[in-house]
């Protein structure tokens, strides 16, 4: 099991790593903002809640998760914000530096045709990931502080891999 558990993790950052650009993709007059798009897409799509400004109309994540049931069900989710597809290499904004960390965010520089977007995503499907456009940022922070304190909830890794956010977050009952 913990084999199975290794080798899909090592795929999963794998396939982000192949979706990463080996130089910083700007757009060219040539190019149109669709034509700039990771390969392969995420599989979590948002759309994106224009408030002004001009806005991408989505937004992802890859989100892979492995649940394992012995003495207690033990859950782990892996979050790869996609924001390299709109945005220039995400920064580390703030975390919950308490044991349990409960939240992450991150912020990325937008590309110059979004950099005047105002607006945010989420969604009721995954109440634990939003972004927020604002100040010519895209800013995505995972929360999970809705899970009660009962329940081992935590997040146990984050860091910026691929250029992206990446996060790790565990649920266990």
């Amino acid at each position: 099991m913990k084999t199975l558990y290794w080798l899909t993790k090592a795929v999963t950052v794998f396939l982000i790593l192949l979706a990463t650009p080996t130089t910083n993709p700007a757009l060219t007059q040539a190019q149109t903002v669709e034509e700039v798009q990771s390969t392969p897409r995420s599989n979590k799509l948002f759309n994106v809640k224009r408030q002004s400004g001009s806005c991408p109309k989505t937004v992802g994540v890859w989100a892979i998760s492995f649940g394992y049931r012995q003495e207690i069900y033990y859950a782990e989710t892996i979050v790869i914000a996609d924001t390299l597809a709109i945005a220039e290499p995400a920064q580390l904004a703030s975390a919950d530096k308490t044991e349990n960390k409960r939240f992450v965010e991150y912020q990325a520089r937008l590309k110059k045709p979004y950099a005047s977007c105002v607006g945010q995503a989420s969604s009721p499907e995954d109440p634990h990931y939003r972004f927020r456009f604002l100040n010519g940022k895209v800013y995505f922070r995972v929360d999970i502080s809705d899970i009660p304190e009962g329940f081992g909830a935590g997040i146990t890794e984050y860091k910026i891999i691929g250029l992206r956010p990446y996060i790790i977050w565990i649920f266990s009952d």
